[in-house]
C-alpha cells in the first residue's frame, strides 16, 4: 500500500522535449568537493546516450531515445535540491549524485511527484526508504562496501584497528559505522577512534608516535578529509597500511607523492586495468576513444550504468504509447542481471543491488587490483 499514492502521482505525466523524446535529469556534482565523482559520473552518462544515439540512428535517422538535461549539484545538499527543482516540471526521471546528504536533498523532490530518481553513486543503503518509493541505486551499499573491506582487512592485515573517521556527513559517519559493526563481527578490534571534526584530530596521530601500532588504518573521508590528513597519519604510521571506502576513488591519491599514497587501499565500484571484467574493459576502450584519457575513477562506469538502465526503461515503457513516469519505475524495478562496466545488477531482492566490491591499492604510486571481493549477504539494514 506504501507505493498507492507513487503510483497515483505518476498517471498522467509526461516531460519531453521537442519532437516527442522523453527527457531525464542528471544532478551530479561539477564543482565542489565530489567534482571528481561528478564529472566521471557526468562524461560516462553523455557516452552511454551517445552511443545508444548511435545506435538508434543506424536504424532510423529520425530516433533519438532520450535526452538528457543536466545540471550541477555543487557538492552540497542546497545546491542539490535547487537543481533538482529546476529540473523536475520538465522531466520524466532523475539521474545522478555521488553523495548521501545531496540525495537526500535532491531525491524526493522527484519521488514526492511520482518521478523515479537513479541514484549513481551515493552509498546509504537507506536512501529508498529514506527517499521514498521509486529510488533505485546503481551502486552498491556502505554496508556491503564495508563488509567487504572487513572482511579484505583481517585476511590482509589483521584485527587491530585504528578507526580515522569524519563524522560531518551521512556518508563518511555511516560507512565508519557499517565498517565497525561488520569488523568486530569478524573478530577484530577497534583499538582507537579519532574524529576528523575534532580540531584536535592532527594531535591525536601526533600523539600516537611511540605508541603500539596498529595492524592498519581505517579511513573515513572524502576527497578533502583525505587531502588534510593523508600528511599527519602518514606522519605519525609512515608504513601502516590504510583502507578505505569510495570516498578515497579520487585524483587527491594519484597526485600525492608516492610516500604519501603508498599502501593505501579502497574500495570502489570498477577496475579497468588488468583483471577487469570484459564489460568494464570495453567500457575503459570506448571512454578513452571517446575523450582521449582513461576513466579516472569507478564512478564514471557507474554513471554510464545508471543512463544505460534508466534509457533502457525508457525505451520499454514507451513501446506501446507515451512515456510515462510509473512506466519508467515499473521497468526499472523489473531490471534483473544487467551486465554493465560496474558489475552486474538486480533488482529482484529490492533498489539496492548486491554487487562485487573492487579493492584498490596504490603501489609505487600506481593503483593495482588488490582483490574483488563478491556480493555477501548483508545483515545491517
Amino acid at each position: 500500500m506504501a507505493w498507492m499514492p507513487f503510483l497515483l502521482a505518476l498517471l498522467g505525466m509526461s516531460a519531453c522535449a521537442p519532437g516527442g523524446r522523453p527527457t531525464a535529469a542528471l544532478l551530479v556534482e561539477r564543482s565542489g568537493t565530489d567534482a571528481d565523482f561528478g564529472q566521471a559520473a557526468s562524461a560516462g552518462a553523455q557516452l552511454a546516450l551517445a552511443r545508444a544515439d548511435l545506435m538508434e540512428v543506424q536504424r532510423s535517422p529520425l530516433a533519438q531515445p532520450m535526452v538528457l538535461v543536466e545540471r550541477d549539484a555543487a557538492s552540497a545538499a542546497r545546491p542539490a535540491e535547487a537543481a533538482a527543482k529546476a529540473l523536475e516540471p520538465d522531466t520524466l526521471v532523475g539521474i545522478g549524485l555521488n553523495d548521501s546528504d545531496e540525495a537526500l536533498a535532491a531525491v524526493p523532490v522527484f519521488t514526492r511527484v511520482g518521478k523515479p530518481f537513479m541514484i549513481v553513486g551515493a552509498t546509504d543503503p537507506n536512501l529508498p526508504n529514506r527517499c521514498g518509493p521509486g529510488t533505485f541505486l546503481a551502486c552498491f551499499g556502505d554496508d556491503a562496501q564495508a563488509l567487504a573491506a572487513a572482511r579484505f582487512a583481517t585476511r590482509s592485515f589483521g584485527k587491530r584497528c585504528l578507526l580515522v573517521e569524519d563524522s560531518r556527513s551521512d556518508y563518511t559517519s555511516g560507512l565508519a559505522r557499517y565498517f565497525r559493526d561488520s569488523f568486530e563481527r569478524l573478530g577484530g578490534e577497534v583499538t582507537e577512534r579519532i574524529d576528523l571534526r575534532s580540531p584536535t584530530a592532527r594531535d591525536a596521530l601526533a600523539s600516537r608516535r611511540g605508541k603500539p601500532t596498529p595492524d592498519f588504518i581505517f579511513l573515513s573521508a572524502e576527497p578533502d578529509g583525505l587531502r588534510d590528513m593523508l600528511q599527519p597519519i602518514r606522519a605519525a604510521f609512515p608504513v601502516t597500511p590504510v583502507l578505505g571506502g569510495d570516498g578515497l576513488d579520487c585524483s587527491v591519491l594519484d597526485e600525492a607523492p608516492a610516500h604519501l599514497s603508498e599502501s593505501v587501499h579502497f574500495t570502489t565500484h570498477a577496475w579497468f586495468g588488468k583483471g577487469a571484467t570484459p564489460e568494464a574493459a570495453a567500457f575503459a576502450r570506448a571512454y578513452e576513444e571517446a575523450y582521449g584519457t582513461p576513466p579516472p575513477n569507478g564512478f564514471a562506469a557507474l554513471g554510464h550504468d545508471a543512463t544505460v538502465m534508466v534509457l533502457q526503461a525508457v525505451r520499454k515503457a514507451g513501446a506501446l504509447g507515451p512515456v510515462q513516469p510509473v512506466d519508467i519505475a515499473r521497468e526499472i524495478g523489473r531490471i534483473r542481471n544487467h551486465r554493465g562496466a560496474s558489475g552486474t545488477i538486480s533488482y529482484a531482492d529490492g533498489p539496492v543491488p548486491a554487487k562485487d566490491v573492487w579493492i584498490v591499492a596504490f603501489r609505487g604510486g600506481r593503483r593495482t587490483l588488490a582483490a574483488r571481493m563478491p556480493p555477501t549477504p548483508t545483515s545491517s539494514r
